[in-house]
C-alpha cells in the first residue's frame, strides 16, 4: 500500500484551514450491524448533491439531462468518498449483482439522493469536523488521487475509518468481489468545465424552484378554502332541508303547551326548549352565510354610531354580570390628536367609509357576545376604532380567558370550537369573517394566558 502523502504547510496553516473548513459536511450516515460511518462532503460535492435534488424535485428525467448525468459521473471520478458511499450502498441493496458501470452508480445516486438524505437519522450524531479531522480528510484524499480510480473500492475501507470503527470483514470481502468499469461512453467523455457547474446556476435553478413551490401552495390553499367552503355549502343545505322543519315542529309546540302551562317550572323548562330551538336555527344560519353570504350592501356610514348602537344592546346584560363595556375612540398615531378631539377626529376620519351596517353591527355583536360568554363574571370589555391612513380596525379585547396557539390558528374555522378553551367560539366567529371578506377587510384574533382580542380591519 502506498503512504499516504504529506499535506503542505500551507494547506495546515491555520487560517488557511479554518477558510478551507467553510462548506465542508457529511453524507447521510452509513450504517452496518449497528455500525456507523460517516464519509465527508467538501463544498463542490454539496453543490452538485443540491442541484440533483432541486433537478429531481423538478421531477426533470435523469436521462434527458445529458449535462447534469455527465456531471455527476464526473465527480464520481473525482471525489472518492462520494464514489465509495455509492457503492456501498450498491454492494449492500444488489447483492445478487457484481459488475456495475459508471452509469450505474450514478444513476444509484441520482434514484436514492433525497430519500437518503431526508431520513431522519440522515445526520444524527454526526462528528465534529475538527481541524485534525479535516487534516486527515486532506490526507486521505491526497492518498487517493494517488490510486488508479479502480482501486478505490480496495482501499475504501480507509476512508470510512476515519470516523468509524473498523470496517468489518465481512464487507471487505463484498467489496472485492465488485467489478465497476469506469470507463465513459462517448456523450460523457470531457472534462469538467466548471462553468457548466456554478453556484450561479444552482441559484437559478433553486430560485425557480421556490418560486413554482410558492405558486402551487398557494393555489394548493386556495383549492383547500374552496373545497371547504363548498362542502360547508352543502352541509347547510342538508342541515337546512332535514333539520329546520323537525325544529319548527319542536319549537311550534313548546309556545302552545308553554301557552296553557300554569306550573312555573314547567313553562321555565318549556321556554328553555324554544331558546335551544332557536339556537340551534342560528347555527344552521351561520353556516348558510358563511358558504352563501348575501350581497353586500356597502354605504357611507357613521361607524361610531353604529358600534354604539350594538354595545348599547348588550349593556344591561353585561351590568346584570358586573361586566363593564366601555367605546375607546383613536388614531393610529394618538400623539397628532388631544383625548377632547377623539371622537370628532373619528367622524372626520371616516366619511368615505363604506359598509353595510347591518352586518358590521351583526360582527360587532358577536364579538361582543362572545366576550361577555368568556368573561361568564365581572370583568371588563373594551371596545376600540382605531383609524389609519388606509382604514378603519375594530378592536373587542376582553378579560375573559385567553386561547391556545391551535384556538387563535382555528378561531374562525367553522368547524373548530373552543369551548375546551374556556370560551365558546362556536359559528358566531366565521361569521364575522365572512363580513369582514365582504368588506375586502380581514379578522384576526389574539391572546394568551389571560384575555383576548379580536380585530376586524375594514379598508377605505
Amino acid at each position: 500500500m502506498q503512504r499516504s502523502p504529506a499535506v503542505s504547510n500551507e494547506t495546515l496553516d491555520d487560517q488557511g484551514s479554518k477558510r478551507s473548513l467553510l462548506g465542508w459536511g457529511f453524507l447521510p450516515c452509513l450504517t452496518h450491524e449497528g455500525r456507523r460511518w460517516w464519509l465527508p462532503s467538501d463544498p463542490s460535492t454539496s453543490l452538485l448533491l443540491a442541484e440533483l435534488a432541486i433537478t429531481i424535485c423538478g421531477k426533470e428525467l435523469q436521462h434527458s439531462n445529458s449535462n447534469l448525468r455527465r456531471q455527476v459521473r464526473n465527480v464520481l471520478q473525482e471525489k472518492s468518498s462520494l464514489f465509495l458511499y455509492c457503492v456501498f450502498h450498491l454492494a449492500k441493496e444488489k447483492q445478487h449483482e457484481s459488475t456495475y458501470s459508471l452509469d450505474d452508480v450514478a444513476e444509484w445516486l441520482e434514484e436514492n439522493l433525497l430519500d437518503h438524505i431526508s431520513k431522519g437519522d440522515a445526520f444524527l450524531g454526526a462528528p465534529k469536523i475538527t481541524q485534525e479531522l479535516f487534516q486527515t480528510w486532506s490526507r486521505m484524499e491526497s492518498y487517493f488521487h494517488t490510486l488508479p480510480a479502480k482501486q478505490w473500492i480496495d482501499h475504501g475501507h480507509l476512508w470510512l475509518e476515519t470516523t468509524g470503527e473498523t470496517v468489518p470483514k465481512k464487507i471487505k470481502q463484498a467489496w472485492k468481489k465488485l467489478s465497476i468499469d469506469l470507463a465513459q461512453d462517448e456523450e460523457s467523455k470531457g472534462t469538467w468545465d466548471s462553468s457548466e457547474y456554478s453556484a450561479d446556476l444552482f441559484l437559478q435553478q433553486l430560485s425557480g424552484q421556490v418560486r413554482q413551490h410558492s405558486i402551487l401552495s398557494g393555489e394548493f390553499d386556495r383549492q383547500v378554502k374552496l373545497s371547504k367552503t363548498q362542502a360547508v355549502k352543502q352541509l347547510a343545505y342538508g342541515l337546512s332541508h332535514e333539520i329546520n322543519n323537525p325544529l319548527a315542529n319542536i319549537s311550534a309546540r313548546a309556545q302552545q303547551l308553554q301557552r296553557d302551562e300554569i306550573d312555573p317550572q314547567r313553562a321555565a323548562s318549556l321556554q328553555r326548549i324554544s331558546d335551544q330551538v332557536y339556537r340551534a336555527h342560528e347555527m344552521i344560519s351561520d353556516l348558510m352565510f358563511y358558504a352563501n353570504p348575501p350581497t353586500c350592501h356597502r354605504k357611507e356610514a357613521d361607524l361610531l354610531a353604529v358600534i354604539e348602537e350594538v354595545a348599547e344592546r348588550y349593556r344591561s346584560e353585561a351590568t346584570r354580570k358586573s361586566i363593564q363595556i366601555e367605546i375607546i375612540t383613536r388614531p393610529s398615531s394618538p400623539e397628532r390628536t388631544t383625548a377632547t378631539d377623539l371622537q370628532p377626529a373619528l367622524r372626520d376620519m371616516t366619511p368615505c367609509l363604506l359598509i353595510d351596517q347591518d352586518m358590521i353591527a351583526e360582527a360587532v355583536g358577536s364579538l361582543i357576545r362572545n366576550a361577555i360568554e368568556a368573561i361568564s363574571d365581572r370583568g371588563a370589555i373594551h371596545i376600540s376604532i382605531i383609524t389609519t391612513p388606509d382604514g378603519v380596525s375594530i378592536e373587542v379585547a376582553d378579560s375573559g380567558p385567553g386561547l391556545s396557539e391551535q384556538a387563535m390558528k382555528n378561531a374562525f374555522d367553522p368547524y373548530f370550537s373552543g369551548r375546551e378553551a374556556g370560551r365558546g367560539l362556536g359559528l358566531g366567529l366565521c361569521r364575522v369573517a365572512r363580513i369582514a371578506e365582504l368588506h375586502n377587510g380581514s379578522a384576526e384574533i389574539s391572546g394568551e394566558g389571560v384575555g383576548c382580542t379580536a380585530k376586524i380591519t375594514l379598508p377605505y
